[in-house]
């Protein structure tokens, strides 16, 4: 069988070659929504505890783009599959955490309005495939050696004066350069940077 978003849970292989009349695949066809909303993806892990925001802050921003009427699909490996559940079901949330190869997420993403996600490889994904995209950093690294270098990727930090301090844990008990990220300043960034290239985006594949 091929992958289906949750709670679609049909079972996991590989994506067949034969597609639907539009030539998509089908597992990404059994994905699609009914509407044409904005398509908001987001990646909710990240390579170590250190880099993750908040699971509170993500519940609160993806809510308040779900009441607005976005659809949202969550990408990410299987290590970040203990994740996804934090999520209140929603009809227009789809869950692909753990279902996909690199190259299934990666034509996931070009279908995307938007991306939101740390420090991580669906970042460098979403860049590559041109989608504009918010990146909440940590203090863990420089940004500058490892932001995605996409002149549409919009990198998100707090100012902290542990930063840079590399480590994959935070010592402090609220990890203030991600919690000091509000989702309240999330959102206002992520609206703001959507629109300025939604005034010159090129048309892309829907989903």
């Amino acid at each position: 069988s091929h992958p289906h978003p949750r709670p679609l849970s049909l079972g996991r292989g590989e994506m067949e070659s034969e597609g639907t009349e539009d030539n998509e695949p089908d597992w990404l066809h059994a994905g699609r929504f009914d509407d044409e909303a904005p398509l908001l993806a987001v990646h909710l892990g990240a390579g170590t505890l250190a880099k993750r925001w908040p699971a509170r802050h993500w519940r609160t921003l993806i809510r308040r783009f779900l009441d607005d009427g976005w659809r949202v699909i969550v990408v990410g490996g299987p290590e970040d599959a203990d994740l996804s559940p934090m999520l209140e079901p929603h009809e227009n949330l789809r869950d692909w955490t753990g279902r996909l190869a690199v190259t299934e997420t990666a034509a996931l993403l070009e279908r995307a309005d938007l991306f939101l996600g740390a420090d991580s490889g669906p970042a460098h994904l979403a860049a590559c495939a041109g989608v504009p995209s918010v990146v909440l950093f940590s203090g863990t690294n420089r940004v500058r050696q490892w932001r995605p270098w996409s002149r549409r990727s919009l990198v998100l930090r707090q100012r902290v004066a542990c930063r840079p301090c590399h480590r994959k844990t935070c010592p402090l008990v609220d990890h203030p350069c991600l919690s000091g990220l509000s989702p309240e300043r999330v959102e206002r960034a992520a609206r703001r940077w959507w629109a300025r290239w939604q005034r010159a985006e090129v048309p892309h594949a829907p989903l």
